[in-house]
């Protein structure tokens, strides 16, 4: 009998990502015993019992006429913090992009006061702060980081973010600790992004800077990600659904591969895990079965199945 892991596939792309990442999982040779859920009540209630999960994306409508599934899960399993991990594929850029993700501006509170005017809230409490650091403090420890960066904008609003920024750094106390102001970090990540190893952020600058990140690695299909809550850990690639590439085999299985490495790392296998980051990294550098986000000039783009057959051979 292996470990119990729920898998929610999602929509749009979600569930052939998913099911290429299964498949690598399944082909380290560690033993998981999967359980396939729809998102839903039922899934929340599998996640809680299992402990983890294995999510592909799940699509928000644009036109605000439902709330995001995403956030929905999260706030139901109180998940507070979200990292990412984006990293190139020579390994000369690797960060952890970590953010609070019950509060700021992505909390959804919000208001219109007229047909051609509306409010948005940006609430901010030290306790969720410190709460969302400790958890970062030891991630970043557990994966063997040095340096935590505390991303804000206090020179603009000191209130939120001075708030932010004081109960983080009293959290992070002893640690290895900067801090920058979220527009001079979102150029150093174009600039120089392997001085950062550790951001910690709000959920607004940090769901933005990952995504910059992501472009810098080579491609918002390379970053992985994991929620975070007590006992509860969801694992999921960076990326959204992209409903107009659902079901043409094209799309880039990176993150949600990497995703299981993270997911494997979690249930102590590091020994499996480094082994499908290894093959991932040999993949993409080849560069032969790789998907058209990154796809070298002049080379035929592989499909989505097509690239996970070749981390699987790497293996």
């Amino acid at each position: 009998m292996g470990t119990r892991v729920v898998l929610l596939p999602g929509d749009g792309i979600g569930p052939e990502v998913t099911a290429a990442a299964r498949r690598v999982l399944d082909a380290t040779g560690v033993a998981l015993d999967w359980e396939v859920r729809e998102a839903g009540a039922s899934a929340v209630e599998a996640i809680r019992e299992a402990g983890v999960a294995l999510k592909g994306p799940l699509t928000t409508p644009r036109d605000g006429s439902k709330p995001s599934p995403n956030l929905a899960l999260r706030r139901e399993l109180d998940l507070f913090v979200q990292v990412r991990r984006c990293r190139s594929a020579d390994g000369s850029v690797d960060v952890l992009v970590a953010r609070e993700t019950t509060e700021d501006l992505y909390a959804g509170v919000e208001f219109a006061v007229a047909a051609d005017a509306a409010f948005a809230l940006k609430p901010v409490t030290a306790a969720a702060v410190q709460r969302a650091a400790a958890v970062v403090r030891r991630y970043a420890a557990a994966s063997g980081r040095r340096r935590i960066t505390i991303v804000h904008k206090a020179s603009a609003i000191p209130v939120t973010d001075g708030l932010f920024l004081r109960a983080a750094r009293e959290a992070l106390a002893g640690c290895e600790v900067d801090d920058l102001l979220v527009d001079l970090a979102a150029a150093e990540c174009v600039k120089a992004p392997a001085r950062f190893d550790v951001v910690f952020t709000g959920n607004l600058y940090g769901d933005i800077l990952a995504d910059l990140l992501g472009a810098v690695v080579g491609s918002v299909g390379l970053v992985a990600g994991v929620n975070l809550g007590e006992g509860i850990a969801v694992f999921e690639p960076a990326h959204g659904s992209a409903p107009r590439h659902a079901g043409h085999d094209r799309v880039n299985p990176t993150g949600a591969i990497l995703s299981g490495a993270m997911l494997l790392r979690h249930l102590g296998e590091a020994d499996a895990a480094d082994r499908m980051e290894r093959a991932v990294q040999q993949v993409l550098v080849a560069g032969e079965q790789v998907t058209y986000d990154v796809a070298p000039p002049g080379v035929e783009p592989a499909s989505t199945t097509a690239m996970a057959a070749a981390v699987i051979a790497a293996l």
